[in-house]
């Protein structure tokens, strides 16, 4: 026969599995079985053997620190007993895996696996025996759904989580293990910065220095263990300096950097950008060559909801396919917004095409050129205008919403061939007439202000 006992209190899960023989144990543990099997970045699939545990993909990858299992045969029973401690702050893992690719919820990032009174905790355990065979406790890939109960004698615990860094102006932390009428202070330096009653979220309102505070709940006598939170709410200019041909910029470490051309002293628009390595720097190569590109504005969600990236590309010939089109960027539910001015050298008939996947739109001076808007496979539409010699204002809006992926513009010049390759020029202006400035946004969200490349 197979048995299993459970226990838990906010700080871990402690199993005891039990059998006639030796075996290891193959679990999956869901931390919110209420989003669905597998869903929300919280299902951990963990192989525990007398030797130790070991974490494999989906939710968590790495080595879990707290985590312990240790095997033994009682005497007067003869049967193999395997205990095992699994702790509640799991997190993501190291190789920050999301369950084929779904979004992470705000309290799977801080904490993963939570344990508190009345939360669902989703089970699986197979058992695997010496001579090959196995003992499923559930059908395969289904879970048994749990609900944690705390008897009302249970010793009092005081757990704080807390994010590690956080730019928010009155930041949130949450207290676990309090009795539902226990007031609860969060102490930073000897003030309290944030009070609750019960178990929940606390909004620490009073906390108004930045950098490395030392925070600590407490509920009449009992204290939970300090935790450190980091306030960062600012950025500074990023420094720029040339070498050579080469731009070079001091930001934070992995911030993203926006360089962008003013004139008389003035920024006007983002031109390229970079991110960051982990010692801060970015190198971009400065020339008219950077000039003879589109401007390129990246964006999560398909509606242009929130700019990530600045880039410059030299033509719009890019099939996506079903890979992100910059680590960046999701997969799917991306959208990209591009300009540049068309330099024409001769009046006479121009053809356009624009192709994608999903849908594009493309602005000639302003005026709306080709619309190919909607979700749809990947697809040619054309025009042809008028133009005449000088420059003209080119803007392209294109987004993806899920699958595959690509947005091309080719055009063709009075008797030619189509082709990517336009003459372009990202600014009608020579280098020597710009200003460079740069910007950067640090790995909380702060945008720093603007820093001006000395001539």
């Amino acid at each position: 026969s197979l048995t299993v006992a459970a226990q838990w209190n906010e700080t871990a899960l402690y199993f005891r599995f039990s059998a006639k023989s030796r075996f290891v144990v193959h679990a999956k543990i869901d931390g919110s079985p209420d989003r669905g099997f597998w869903e929300g970045g919280d299902t951990y699939l963990i192989r525990i053997a007398a030797d130790g545990i070991k974490f494999n993909g989906l939710g968590l990858s790495g080595p879990v620190p707290g985590a312990n299992s240790s095997g033994y045969v009682s005497r007067r029973e003869q049967v193999f007993h395997l205990e095992v401690t699994i702790p509640a702050r799991l997190g993501q893992g190291v190789s920050k895996e999301i369950n084929y690719g779904g979004r992470r919820e705000p309290d799977d990032v801080a904490d993963g696996l939570t344990l508190a009174a009345g939360r669902s905790l989703g089970l699986n355990f197979a058992f695997e025996f010496a001579d090959g065979t196995r003992a499923l406790m559930t059908p395969l890939h289904t879970m048994y759904e749990i609900r944690l109960v705390k008897p009302a004698d249970a010793p009092p615990v005081v757990v704080l989580r807390a994010p590690k860094t956080t730019s928010d102006r009155a930041p949130v932390v949450e207290v676990l293990g309090v009795r539902p009428g226990d007031m609860v202070r969060i102490e930073s330096g000897g003030r309290t910065v944030g009070t609750r009653i019960g178990a929940g979220p606390v909004t620490l309102s009073a906390l108004e220095q930045e950098g490395p505070l030392r925070i600590q709940a407490v509920a009449g006598a009992v204290k939970s263990k300090p935790a450190t939170i980091t306030v960062d709410r600012s950025a500074a200019p990023p420094k720029l300096r040339m070498s050579g041909s080469k731009l070079l910029a001091e930001c934070e470490p992995l911030a993203d950097f926006e360089l962008w051309w003013g004139h008389e002293g003035v920024p006007v628009e983002p031109l390229t950008g970079g991110r960051a390595d982990k010692s801060g720097s970015v190198s971009l190569d400065i020339g008219d060559h950077l000039l003879s590109a589109w401007r390129v504005r990246g964006y999560e969600g398909s509606r242009f909801q929130k700019q990530v990236l600045v880039d410059a590309w030299v033509n719009i010939d890019r099939d996506f396919q079903g890979s992100p089109p910059d680590d960046r960027l999701p997969a799917d539910a991306f959208s990209y917004r591009f300009d540049t001015y068309l330099m024409i050298d001769r009046t006479g008939s121009y053809t356009f095409e624009l192709n994608s996947d999903d849908g594009a739109r493309l602005y000639l001076d302003g005026q709306l050129l080709i619309n190919h808007w909607g979700h749809h496979g990947m697809s040619p539409r054309s025009a042809s205008v008028q133009l005449d010699s000088g420059p003209h204002a080119l803007h392209i809006d294109y987004y993806e919403l899920d699958g595959w992926a690509g947005v091309k513009l080719r055009y063709a010049p009075p008797g030619g061939e189509l082709t990517p390759d336009l003459p372009i020029r990202a600014v009608p202006l020579s280098l020597e007439e710009l200003d460079l400035f740069g910007v950067q946004v640090d790995r909380l969200g702060n945008r720093s202000g603007f820093s001006r490349l000395a001539k």
